[in-house]
């Protein structure tokens, strides 16, 4: 990855079911403790995240400040008054805020699928485009997980996902004789040289994600 992710670049992480993404995603937030940043879980309530995570080693005691969950499943219930129009609006106006509020560095929104829905995509490519283009002008780094089938050739449900992000991490998975084996590769990363081939993906001993 050359010399990592390039500070408020849009990143796709993307890759079929099981293949990790959310536990990759917020290991890079958990070894980063004293960066401010916000985990959005769109789909887990916290308790649900939570338990995984601890399941790989990673635990947020009381007084740790990073990452800060949001639980937007939480939100849905508190504000279930509100259309999925004004929803969608109050989210992004809540983020913004949250973010300005921690000065935070890194943002991961799980997950893109999600986001969709809750923004009622009737213009994809200019709905995302003005999304991202929001998260840059913050300045924040953003992880944007995303779901694909194992057949399929384009890392987010539109296509224009490829496009749009600055960077993709691609994670799969292969069967290993009776088992299945995860890979990650950097499909691209704007501004960086990287490998373009595909690594295990392996969880040690101590439940730490590492890339060899």
């Amino acid at each position: 990855m050359g010399g990592g992710v390039p500070k408020g670049h849009v990143v796709l992480v993307s890759g079929p079911t099981g293949s990790m993404k959310t536990t990759f995603a917020f290991n890079i937030l958990h070894n980063l403790e004293e960066v401010p940043s916000i985990y959005i879980t769109l789909e887990q309530n916290r308790k649900s995240l939570m338990r995984q995570m601890r399941h790989f080693g990673m635990d947020i005691p009381p007084d740790r400040l990073n990452p800060h969950i949001v639980d937007v499943s939480l939100i849905r219930r508190k504000l279930g008054f509100l259309n999925d129009k004004t929803l969608s609006i109050a989210i992004q106006k809540f983020v913004t805020t949250l973010q300005r509020e921690l000065q935070a560095e890194i943002v991961v929104i799980d997950s893109l699928e999600s986001l969709y829905l809750l923004l009622n995509m009737t213009n994809p490519r200019n709905q995302l485009f003005n999304f991202c283009e929001g998260l840059r002008d913050l300045g924040i780094t953003t992880f944007l997980i995303s779901e694909m089938d194992e057949e399929q050739v384009s890392f987010g449900i539109y296509g224009c996902e490829t496009f749009l992000s600055d960077s993709i991490i691609h994670l799969s998975k292969e069967r290993v004789g009776n088992t299945m084996g995860r890979l990650i590769r950097v499909v691209k990363m704007r501004e960086e040289k990287h490998a373009e081939d595909f690594f295990p993906l392996i969880v040690d001993k101590s439940f730490s994600i590492v890339v060899r």
